[in-house]
């Protein structure tokens, strides 16, 4: 029996000793020391097994010599101590062996952790992976990972990478959001928080981008709303020159009418405020019908006077004395003096004076004005009726043509530039149209930029003119379309 337990003690080194990967310096160190220990405490076993055995055997010969029954019983129950003796030996035996073949020391594993990119070199007891990072202090969390499974058992050389995860945080619309991803995008933290991403929403920074520690990720939401409406299409007034019309008068030969169109704009919302706004299409429900509108040009020729008697009688005269001038110098002396008195009268007669009113405007044969009217030109009329008079501007003059959506007429005391309004007063947003600018509205006459008023930051082109009364405001209305005239700096 002790035989086998012997062999079996040997057997369970070797096995141990094939089971630790080690140099065969180190085996064969291990396997001397094994064998030293194991012989020593064999010497010491035996000794003790077969002193027991010897005294067993000499209590077995006086039971059986029938030394009495009661004296046999207590020689049983003594031998049953000496029996008991080599069992407990033996067992001492067997573990001084697995003590002595290192059965009861801990095994000692050389490993590396790559944490995260920094490498500890350890000598651990530790069993398994798990055990490993849970002994060590390496405080993994639930996202973090390893690159073997935590159950696997640890060996020499073993080499474990351990990757951590990054916090990102997630702002949608104002709502926060902190999620954990390892080593991932921003795609990556997206889906793992859940959050819905709409079909056009704006991501920053782009989906693709790998996350660091505290990433912040914005997401905007983006929503497209189709509008339509009804846009009035206005009449254009358009004069034109008529010359068999007498020169003052104007004649409505096609009556102005508005058109529609259907407009389509698809406005761009972003996280629920407006962002843009842009026209997709438009169709055109109803065309304008411009305004046609004949201007007299027509303008009657002047009669030639006749030459008077006296005039007459002067070149009569004056032919006799030229007649005559070889008889005598003195007759000649006079019919010269004659001759310069007759030409002076006969200029005198045939020139014809100028009004005052027309020497005022420079105009050419068609009756347009060819020079730029001055500040006390435009604002000289006293009414309304006088100022709209004024010949129109010839192509020479004119600086630039513009068509206005709107111009329309009022009434006030005072201005933006603090000018005193006067007939000629113009106000217009001074960032397109620069005060001092001289202009020509037709139907209205000359004026100049001199006032603001609620022009400024309008989307639509619009003059407002000024008239010296309520009535005659409300008689103007509120023209479209108008073509207007910048004249050239005098």
């Amino acid at each position: 029996m002790i035989k086998d337990l012997l062999e079996k003690i040997s057997l369970y080194i070797r096995k141990k000793d094939d089971s630790e990967a080690a140099t065969p310096e180190k085996t064969g160190e291990k396997q001397d020391r094994i064998k030293e220990k194991l012989s020593s405490v064999l010497l010491s076993a035996a000794g003790a097994v077969k002193s027991a055995f010897t005294g067993m055997t000499d209590r077995l010969k006086e039971v059986f010599a029938g030394q009495g029954q009661k004296k046999e019983r207590k020689k049983l129950s003594i031998d049953r101590f000496y029996l008991l003796v080599p069992i407990i030996s033996l067992s001492v035996i067997a573990l001084a062996v697995l003590y002595a073949g290192g059965a009861f020391e801990k095994r000692m594993t050389r490993v590396v952790v790559n944490d995260n990119g920094r490498e500890v070199s350890l000598l651990t007891a530790d069993q398994s992976v798990g055990e490993l990072i849970s002994n060590n202090g390496f405080g993994m969390r639930e996202e973090d990972k390893t690159d073997i499974p935590l159950t696997e058992n640890l060996s020499d050389g073993m080499t474990i990478t351990i990757f951590r995860s990054s916090n990102a945080t997630i702002n949608k619309n104002g709502k926060i959001q902190d999620v954990r991803v390892l080593a991932g995008t921003v795609g990556d933290a997206i889906e793992k928080s859940g959050i819905r991403i709409g079909e056009h929403d704006e991501i920053y920074p782009s989906i693709d981008t790998y996350i660091t520690e505290d990433t912040s990720i914005d997401i905007i939401e983006v929503d497209f709303e189709e509008v339509q409406e009804v846009v009035t299409l206005y009449y254009a007034e358009i004069k034109e020159d008529d010359p068999a019309l007498k020169k003052g008068k104007t004649v409505v030969v096609q009556k102005g009418e508005d058109g529609y169109k259907e407009r389509i704009e698809r406005v761009t919302y972003k996280n629920g405020q407006e962002f843009d706004r842009r026209v997709i299409s438009e169709t055109v429900l109803k065309e304008p019908v411009n305004q046609i509108t004949k201007v007299g040009t027509y303008v009657e020729p002047k009669a030639t006077p006749k030459p008077s008697s006296i005039a007459s009688a002067s070149a009569k005269g004056s032919a006799k004395a030229t007649k005559t001038a070889k008889a005598s110098s003195k007759a000649s002396s006079s019919s010269k003096s004659s001759s310069k008195a007759t030409q002076t009268k006969k200029s005198t007669a045939t020139a014809t004076p100028k009004s005052s009113s027309s020497s005022s405007w420079k105009t050419n044969s068609s009756g347009k004005l060819i020079v730029v009217p001055t500040v006390a030109q435009i604002h000289s009329s006293s009414t309304l009726a006088q100022h709209k008079s004024a010949p129109p501007p010839d192509e020479s003059i004119i600086k630039e043509t513009v068509v206005l959506d709107d111009v329309t007429a009022y009434v006030d005391t005072s201005t933006s530039t603090g000018a005193y309004p006067r007939i000629g007063t113009v106000a217009a947003d001074p960032k397109r149209f620069p005060y001092g600018t001289k202009v020509y509205v037709p139907g209205y006459g000359y004026g100049r930029i001199e006032d603001t008023g609620s022009m400024r930051h309008r989307e639509e082109t619009l003059w407002d003119l000024f008239m010296p009364t309520e009535s005659q405001c409300k008689s103007w209305g509120r023209k479209h379309n108008v073509k207007c005239y910048i004249l050239k700096d005098s």
